[in-house]
């Protein structure tokens, strides 16, 4: 729903006439208030009865038997401003001005008020006569911004930016009236206790939901109070009524007038005190602030209060008339005062001797809980044999020392009793205690009598929430504990079958590189060897000078297949060489890079260089022997593809890591790694040595750059079962392939 003030400041801004056909007051408030909110209007024909001074900011108009409020400025401080018209015009409004107003419509909080753009003064009219009081009328509000006559005597008095704000009673009914100062300077001696008579605007005030909570007057002209009555005597000379018998029955009726009592205050708050003779206790509200302390034996004169379901006193005067010892609390239990209580109500009688409300008592109770409050705190208490609710409350300082009371813990209470009862319909025998609450004085007021296991309600529910937690994180780590030995085993499973793939992979290469050794040496070889020794019978036969063309053609030929042979020689020997012969692996590979470099002294004998590093280990029969055919084929390559004039192969051992790192760099031209020839090119080479080293695990890496050489890394670590997948190996090696060609 779109606010009312938004609708008036957009109406205001746009500047929208009110209405075509003005409205009487009588008019507007025969509306349903569904149509009242927003409604631009003109309203004609009433007269100002008051104007809110200095600002002129509110004011009433009347018309005939009815009233409205009428607002020139904006309603609420988040709302646009709406007024619009003429400030000289409003600065010169005056009571008894007829006006034609155009505005809009608000509902208000109780009746609907005018939200004023502009107003013109139509003319001047003598000012409606104020309408003697119907209680009926004036204390539900029909009489809203209508001018009244009402009497009643004044029991309060407070400032109200230059005004008087009476608190007044009519019968024993309240009300409250807004009066200018002037002519009162001492409205405590000349108002209070007074009747007097009132002329002046009947306005509500309402709550929240628009009920009317009480009628209020507002007196534009100090000529329009009249003291009827004047105060029947000073205050401490008013009736004196006992505090047991204040607001019991008498055959005289007692009035709003003042009355008078006497009796020790035994609680002190913000505002008043508590006052107890015998069992009976009353509160008094004070007007003059006095100082007072328990103890004290105070005379107080006051006006009855019947505001609550016992009696008291509001703006009471009081004197301190002596000093007293405090009297002994009333040993009684809330159980036995809701009993009184009870009895009282279900057998028309007044509780005997009382019911202890506003008197001091002392009961012991299991403190229940313990609460902080914006004022302090307060404990629940459990008292036997009650149903209702028992509350103990304190200010700061003293729940700053009781606080650390632990709850379950037997506390003896002493403090002020309030009793608070409710009906669930109009029927007073049907009046029930809600709940008591216990005003406390000082921490004194509360004595442990037995101590709270410190096993509380509380703490186990801790525990047993700490005891679920780490159960719960229990199970959680126990299944990822679970699930990180499942994900462990299948990585070493991973690794073990990934070796000994590697290691069958190797064992049976060796028998395939074996039996091709020796059906090379066998037959290519052999045929070879004899094709030479042909060629060499052919030439020792051959002595006739023609043929000497012929055995330079043979020379040739026997050259060539000399190389021949000692190439495949070569190969023979690449396939055939293993690391294990009862060798260690850097004798193995020192063995290689011998074959590779030749014998000493002649060309080419320092072509291949081995260096070795750290402290060497025994490595397993498979691991050794990949890391040989890795070097085998990258000195090779080096050799007879780039045609190196140096390779330097560098072994290191690293004996805390288990793992072993060779490197082989050569001189060559190089080449560039992304472009070079692979397996489908039917080069297999390179791929070959990664796989190798990835089958066990390791890091295999090239460099190299055209006219920058090549530089051949693979580290690879021993595993923890790699002496188990090297007995394995045994059992696959073949019979017989051990040694060299």
């Amino acid at each position: 729903m779109v606010p009312t003030w938004a609708v008036c400041g957009v109406l205001a801004i746009a500047g929208v006439a009110a209405a075509s056909e003005p409205m009487r007051i009588a008019d507007v408030q025969a509306l349903p208030r569904s149509e009242v909110a927003g409604k631009p209007v003109v309203i004609r024909g009433g007269v100002v009865t008051w104007i809110k001074m200095p600002d002129r900011s509110r004011l009433t108009i009347q018309d005939g038997d009815r009233g409205m409020w009428i607002t020139t400025t904006k309603p609420w401080p988040k709302s646009p401003a709406v007024w619009r018209g003429s400030e000289e015009t409003l600065a010169t409004l005056a009571v008894g001005d007829e006006l034609e107003i155009e505005g809009i419509l608000d509902p208000g909080g109780f009746a609907p008020k005018l939200l004023a753009f502009d107003l013109r003064v139509v003319g001047r009219r003598e000012i409606p006569a104020a309408l003697p009081v119907d209680d009926d009328r004036f204390f539900t509000g029909a009489d809203e911004c209508c001018r009244v006559d009402v009497t009643g005597v004044v029991q309060g008095v407070n400032s109200d930016e230059g005004h008087w704000l009476l608190l007044l009673e009519r019968g024993t009914r309240r009300f409250e009236a807004r009066i200018p100062q002037a002519g009162h300077p001492d409205p405590d001696v000349s108002l209070v206790d007074a009747r007097v008579r009132l002329v002046g605007s009947a306005i509500a005030a309402f709550n929240a939901r628009g009920e009317l909570l009480y009628p209020r007057v507002v007196v534009m002209d100090a000529a329009d109070v009249q003291v009827v009555e004047s105060p029947p005597c000073p205050p401490f000379e008013a009736r004196f009524v006992p505090l047991a018998d204040i607001a019991t029955f008498s055959p005289e009726p007692v009035g709003a007038h003042r009355l008078r009592t006497r009796g020790t205050v035994n609680y002190v708050f913000s505002g008043g005190f508590y006052l107890q003779a015998g069992p009976a206790g009353i509160r008094v509200e004070t007007a003059d602030g006095t100082p007072v302390a328990v103890n004290d034996q105070v005379e107080v004169a006051g006006f009855l209060d019947r505001r609550g379901h016992a009696a008291g006193l509001h703006h009471a005067r009081v004197r301190v008339v002596g000093r007293g010892t405090a009297d002994e609390p009333f040993a009684i239990a809330p159980a036995d005062v809701a009993r009184l209580f009870n009895d009282a109500r279900q057998g028309g009688t007044a509780a005997t001797p009382g019911d202890y409300d506003g008197c001091l008592v002392t009961f012991a109770a299991r403190l229940a809980d313990v609460e902080r409050t914006p004022s302090g705190g307060r404990f629940l208490l459990a008292a036997d044999g009650v149903d209702a609710d028992v509350m103990a409350r304190m200010d700061q300082p003293t729940f700053a020392q009781l606080e650390t009371i632990r709850p379950g813990s037997r506390v003896q209470v002493t403090g002020l009793l309030q009793i608070e009862a409710e009906t669930p319909s109009a029927v007073w025998s049907e009046l029930a205690v809600t709940h008591f609450m216990v005003g406390l004085r000082s921490a004194a007021d509360v004595r442990v009598l037995q101590a709270a296991s410190w096993w509380t309600p509380r703490r186990l529910t801790a525990l047993a929430a700490t005891l679920a937690a780490v159960f719960a994180g229990s199970l959680a780590w126990v299944a990822l504990l679970r699930r990180q030995v499942k994900a462990q085993a299948a990585r070493i499973l991973h690794e073990m079958q990934s070796r000994r793939d590697a290691v069958v992979e190797f064992q049976a290469t060796l028998r395939e590189r074996s039996r091709l050794a020796a059906n090379l040496h066998d037959t290519v070889l052999q045929t070879l060897a004899g094709v030479l020794l042909q060629l060499d019978l052919c030439r020792r036969s051959v002595s006739a000078p023609a043929s000497h063309d012929a055995g330079e053609q043979l020379d040739v030929a026997r050259r060539m297949l000399r190389h021949a042979a000692v190439d495949l020689r070569g190969s023979v020997w690449a396939l055939r060489t293993q690391p294990q012969a009862g060798r260690s692996f850097s004798e193995s590979l020192a063995a290689v890079v011998h074959h590779f470099a030749g014998p000493a002294g002649t060309p080419g004998a320092d072509r291949v260089q081995l260096r070795i590093e750290g402290e060497p280990f025994e490595l397993p029969k498979f691991v050794a022997g990949n890391l040989l055919l890795v070097v085998q084929e990258a000195i090779r390559n080096a050799c007879h593809h780039a045609e190196a004039a140096r390779v330097d192969v560098a072994v290191r051992f690293d004996s805390a890591e288990k793992s072993v790192t060779v490197t082989v760099h050569d001189d060559g031209p190089g080449f560039v790694v992304a472009t070079a020839a692979g397996p489908e090119q039917g080069h297999f080479g390179l791929q070959g040595m990664r796989e190798r080293i990835a089958n066990l695990g390791g890091r295999f890496e090239i460099a190299s750059a055209s006219g920058a050489g090549t530089t051949i890394t693979a580290r690879v670590a021993v595993g923890a079962h790699d002496s188990e997948l090297d007995a394995d190996a045994d059992a696959l090696r073949p019979t017989g392939a051990a040694g060299a060609l």
